[in-house]
Formats: C-alpha cells, structure tokens, sequence
C-alpha cells in the first residue's frame, strides 16, 4: 500500500503475514519512507522511546553510517543511514512494528538479511565517529 500526496508516493506501508505454520496473524507491519523529512529520530525519542540495542551496519560512504535501533519494549525497530552525526534530525528511512512472538526472530533474521552484525551502546545524539569506535 502506498500513500501518496499530489500523486507522488510518500511512504510505502506493508503488511507482513506469519508462516502459515505459526498460525495466522500479521507478524510486522513496515513503513518505508521516500521523503527524508518524513519521520526523524526526535519523533522518537520525544515519545520518550530509548532504544535497547543498537546495530551497526556497512559504512553508507564518507561520513556515513546505517544503524538499527531496536526498541524492545515497543516491539519497534527503526532503520537510520547516519551523516556525519545522529542527532534529532537524522531521517528514519524505515520503522517496523513487530508481533512480539516474532520479536527475536524477526531481529536476528534482519540482521543476517541486512549483514548488521555488530552490535554497540546507544550513545545519544553523537557523532558517527562514536559509533565507529565501538
């Protein structure tokens, strides 16, 4: 399903459906956002959300960065390509909402689809450089 403004799409929302052998139930839902405006780590963070763990992933160029937060307790995991910092702004470029029976499973599946392997500290507002060092 897309949503769209003046006939230009604005996010994409998809709805993922357990393996008919678990059972029938929706298993995550996924936002991906086409305009990097759209959602940004403040919205986040401002609804007083910290994330449990955080995963690095490949180095999106100079300067850049892709991070994984996880967000245990609200079953929400967010998808951020980093410049230079994460600070408030940084776009979130997808947020999955996911089943909790499919909490684990869906993290470690990511992460090997993904090829974020290593996992480091929440270290705030910081720059990538932080993140790197972990």
């Amino acid at each position: 399903m897309q949503y769209r403004v003046n006939g230009v799409v604005q996010a994409t929302i998809d709805l993922v459906r357990a393996s008919p052998i678990s059972g029938s139930y929706l298993s995550r839902i996924e936002f991906s956002f086409e305009e990097p405006d759209m959602l940004n780590l403040n919205d986040v963070i401002d609804a007083s959300y910290e994330p449990n763990t955080v995963f690095r992933g490949n180095i999106a160029g100079p300067d850049a960065l892709n991070l994984m937060l996880a967000f245990e307790e609200e079953q929400i995991i967010v998808f951020l390509s980093v410049t230079n910092r994460v600070d408030p702004s940084s776009p979130i470029n997808r947020i999955w909402l996911v089943a909790k029976q499919d909490w684990q499973l869906t993290l470690d599946d990511t992460r090997t689809i993904q090829g974020i392997e290593q996992q480091v500290e929440w270290l705030g507002y910081a720059p990538i450089e932080v993140y790197l060092s972990q």
